[in-house]
């Protein structure tokens, strides 16, 4: 899990399912994100989120291409 040094925000992604094709890659990803937020009692707690999407397409160049949909799994 890569923690950013600036924000304490910790994540961890995972690509599945790569598929290559002549214009595109095309792929599902999955990520779980780990924020410190405060709890009702000021003190700090850390919460995880869990989302993904599929049917992502990367271009040859390493753009995104057309739309994709995030879904939250679990918060």
């Amino acid at each position: 899990m890569k923690k950013d040094s600036t924000s304490g925000n910790r994540g961890e992604l995972v690509i599945t399912d790569v598929k290559f094709l002549i214009k595109y890659a095309e792929f599902k990803a999955w990520t779980e994100l780990v924020i410190p937020v405060k709890s009702a009692d000021g003190s700090k707690v850390s919460r995880a989120l869990y989302f993904g999407a599929e049917a992502i397409k990367l271009s040859k160049k390493g753009a995104l291409i057309g739309d994709m949909k995030f879904v939250i799994f679990r918060s």
